[in-house]
């Protein structure tokens, strides 16, 4: 589900699926009135621009057996649609937002392991690294601050959702808060929107410049899908109701919930032992100690000298 800003202000795109028929990309205008702009897939991701333009993260089959996610744009805009343009190849990019001005892609990318923060331009070429993932910590979705200074990223570390933001000209990671599911971070001016499971229900929740976290929803069953805040500050979001999902425009979002955030996440790397004095270091490489399945070293340890420490 993704927010239509600048020209299509009003308008909410989303994947619709009923579980029977394909998959189909939907743009929702305010009028009530709905366009059908592709066919889609399960799984697809979407970022929609100012002019209208869907970007949209999508499963293709690579090399025959391989699954992996390429970025395709879709020009929602006019009476006649062009069709999807594909602009990877076997990319592996499973999310991607465009940035601030439209002119350059923001995308996570799977590699072996891991995943990278990339940037591409518009065309989804000149592809450029900017933070290069680690193995203990699994990056799920992301989003680009009006202006683009920072990127929001949402991840699982250690058994916790981090809400971490980079920053582009320090090319500094930051955590800014730990705590349960969180992902769809969007950006209003400085503060950053997110959905979290935090009391067992999914709501929107916000987080101010100041680090004060504010939940701005209130489901009593979930909010299922957040797709940002437009420039007069109404959020759209998908609610389940009665059986059926229903799509909202929620305006005046005053906190209901307010709380401090946490951003203390333990660190994933080892603390790597104390340093022994010299002496000790000296006497366990002369005489080193036993190991099984080697043998018994070739000195006996009382051989060492009295008085080494």
């Amino acid at each position: 589900m993704a927010d239509g800003k600048g020209t299509n202000s009003g308008a909410l795109y989303a994947i619709a699926d009923d579980g029977i028929t394909e998959p189909r990309l939907q743009r929702y205008a305010a009028d009530g009135g709905v366009r059908t702009l592709a066919r889609s897939r399960i799984g697809t991701r979407i970022d929609v621009r100012g002019d209208g333009v869907v970007l949209a993260s999508q499963m293709e089959i690579c090399n025959g057996h391989d699954v992996y996610f390429d970025l395709y744009r879709i020009e929602a805009g006019g009476a006649n649609l062009a069709g999807p343009k594909r602009l990877t190849q076997c990319g592996r990019y499973f999310r991607a937002v465009w940035g601030s001005d439209g002119s350059a892609i923001f995308a996570l990318k799977h590699v072996p392991g891991k995943q990278h923060l990339v940037r591409l331009d518009e065309r989804g070429g000149n592809e450029q690294v900017l933070l290069h993932g680690t193995d203990d910590v699994q990056w799920t979705d992301l989003a680009a601050m009006p202006g683009g200074q920072r990127i929001a990223i949402t991840g699982k570390r250690e058994n916790k959702f981090v809400l971490y933001e980079f920053y582009l000209a320090l090319q500094s990671l930051q955590a800014r808060h730990a705590g349960p599911v969180m992902h769809s971070p969007h950006y209003q001016g400085g503060t950053l929107y997110f959905l979290s499971g935090g009391g067992n229900v999914y709501n929107v929740w916000r987080l101010t410049p100041p680090g004060l976290l504010e939940r701005v929803t209130h489901a009593h069953t979930a909010v299922t899908a957040f797709g940002g805040v437009d420039d007069s500050g109404q959020l759209a979001l998908a609610t389940l109701s009665q059986g059926q999902f229903r799509m909202h425009r929620l305006r005046g979002a005053n906190p209901l919930e307010t709380s401090q955030a946490q951003a203390e996440v333990a660190s994933a790397t080892p603390t790597p032992p104390p340093r022994l004095p010299w002496k000790a270091r000296l006497a366990i490489a002369l005489c080193p100690p036993w190991h099984p399945g080697r043998g018994f070293p070739s000195c006996s340890r009382t051989a060492t000298p009295s008085g080494w420490v």
